[in-house]
């Protein structure tokens, strides 16, 4: 299931808490995707709205993916600054061969590894308003393939809008695609093969570079814990300190009160003789 993430970096996906599974970042330097996991694909991501009652979404099977980039926005109907149709970023109008090279054998590596349909069923329109092809909870539940946010029910978000999704699948089925932003020839079958690799050891170390920040935040974590431990101990240290000193200060009364006493009562015995 693709989204765009409506941005041109990283997003920080609050922590991790509406994260997909993965996210690819254009990098038009060395023309490919970077690839970043975030959940391993056997876990549920929490890139989508999950209404209660309704139907499930983030936990069904779906695989989700972030790409780096808009759907299409700043149109009359939504002046949005940030966004331009014409921008290179645009995944509707701007998609390049290899962007489309890569993220059509991310979904081969899908389909080898997970047996993920190549088709879609549902048309990637606009995303202006576009709720028309939303999948009812029959269909969503039954469904398998390549679909978009804009199919998801209980969603209302309309990415990634109309990427060039039979290009994409295409690519993925080891097709060519046809050049419209370099000089490049035609993508052919060994470069198919060789950029599934290059996704497929992407994919691996993204995994792999995720796995090494989760180690990292829980050393971080166990670390703030050990601390914690140890001023806990040290509060405890002192305050059985105080309570000896206090111990102490009692029984010194205490010995002076007796002494005096005892004083007393020889002073008594005395007068009374």
């Amino acid at each position: 299931m693709l989204h765009t993430t409506e941005g041109q970096s990283w997003p920080g996906y609050s922590g991790g808490g509406v994260a997909p599974h993965l996210t690819a970042l254009p990098d038009f330097a060395n023309e490919r995707l970077v690839w970043r996991q975030h959940f391993p694909v056997t876990m549920s991501a929490r890139a989508l709205v999950n209404r209660a009652g309704g139907v499930e979404t983030n936990t069904a099977n779906c695989i989700q993916v972030e790409l780096v980039g808009t759907s299409g926005w700043a149109t009359a109907a939504n002046k949005h600054a940030d966004y331009r149709l014409a921008d290179k970023w645009c995944w509707a109008t701007h998609a390049t061969d290899w962007m489309i090279r890569d993220l059509g054998a991310f979904i081969a590596w899908c389909h080898a590894e997970w047996g993920v349909p190549i088709s879609a069923p549902y048309a990637f329109d606009t995303w202006a308003g576009n709720n028309s092809h939303r999948m009812s909870f029959a269909q969503w539940r039954k469904f398998k393939g390549v679909c978009g946010h804009s199919h998801v029910p209980e969603n209302e978000h309309t990415d990634p809008g109309a990427i060039p999704i039979a290009k994409i699948l295409a690519a993925a089925n080891g097709g060519t695609t046809t050049s419209t932003t370099s000089g490049d020839d035609d993508m052919q079958q060994s470069d198919w093969v060789r950029m599934t690799a290059l996704v497929r050891n992407e994919i691996a170390y993204a995994h792999l570079e995720g796995q090494a920040q989760l180690i990292n935040n829980a050393k971080a974590v166990s670390v703030e814990n050990q601390k914690r431990i140890e001023k806990a101990r040290a509060e405890i240290e002192n305050t059985r300190t105080q309570l000896h000193g206090d111990i102490g200060v009692v029984q010194s009364q205490n010995a002076q009160l007796a002494a005096r006493l005892d004083a007393l009562e020889v002073k008594l015995n005395g007068d009374s003789q």
